[in-house]
């Protein structure tokens, strides 16, 4: 079995990202390639790309300085690598760059491919501060964390999980997944690919391996790049709800609630100005 990894970059050096560390550390990474897509201004340099290639058996390594949205080069990504050459890989894993993985994450998420190939899904535990924070519950626009990790095929429909960990079958990318759509630039693509993959089959597996990554809108930040995140996400969750004219309008109530408890917390305005659709 062949897998690919990709691992998103944004200003951080190859050998810096907690993610291809880790990776490079895994117990076993036989059939293990690794696709990094570096959306950084700069481009690595000879000897960083030297470094990713020396710690897997293959590696790609793409520099795009657009900080190009995850829909788009994750559909690159499928396209060239799942598309155009058939076969080739089985599984998709896609991880971002800051995720601190099991020193078994790969060795135990193949194993649970290979005992359950009928999955089109599989998902570890990824923690954050010590709360789970995929798999989550999704009740269409309204998310919530789980209490306590569940292991094993669980109900794919109302299900979502963040992109970090996510091992996705080759064949389900290949002749089933309608790809991502435009309109999600860097926030919703994971609720999309749970959604889809829940219209047309009834289990996805959660494996018991766990992955500590720090959710961004949880950290310190700059208001700016805050302002940018609430927004995308904003209107990743619109999106998302379009179709019907009751969850629609229930999404619309509930997205502006929600800018206006951010404009208070943050005593900023611009959190609620563009509330209305």
């Amino acid at each position: 079995m062949t897998i690919l990894s990709l691992v998103v970059l944004y200003k951080t050096e190859l050998d810096s990202s907690d993610t291809l560390r880790s990776l490079a550390g895994q117990s076993c990474t036989a059939g293990l390639h690794v696709f990094v897509w570096d959306n950084s201004p700069d481009e690595a340099t000879a000897a960083k790309k030297d470094w990713l290639s020396q710690q897997f058996q293959r590696t790609y390594y793409h520099h795009d300085g657009r900080n190009t949205p995850l829909s788009e080069l994750y559909n690159n990504v499928i396209r060239q690598c799942l598309l155009d050459v058939r076969g080739q890989y089985q599984y998709l894993i896609i991880l971002d760059q800051d995720s601190l993985l099991h020193p078994r994450f790969f060795e135990t998420m193949r194993a649970a491919a290979i005992q359950h190939p009928e999955i089109k899904l599989l998902l570890p535990i990824v923690k954050s501060g010590g709360q789970i924070v995929s798999p989550a519950h999704m009740h269409y626009f309204k998310g919530t964390f789980w209490r306590r990790p569940y292991y094993g095929s669980i109900k794919a429909r109302f299900t979502t999980a963040i992109n970090s960990g996510m091992m996705i079958s080759g064949d389900y990318l290949a002749h089933d997944f309608p790809g991502y759509p435009p309109e999600l630039r860097f926030y919703g693509t994971d609720t999309w690919l749970c959604q889809s993959i829940a219209s047309s089959h009834r289990w996805i597996y959660v494996v018991d391996t766990t992955i500590k990554h720090e959710l961004s809108q949880f950290c310190e930040e700059r208001s700016d790049v805050k302002l940018w995140r609430h927004w995308e996400i904003i209107r990743a969750t619109r999106f998302l709800n379009r179709d019907g004219f009751f969850r629609r309008t229930l999404c619309c109530f509930y997205t502006t609630i929600s800018c206006v408890r951010s404009a208070i917390k943050y005593r900023d305005w611009r959190f609620v100005h563009r509330a209305a659709p």
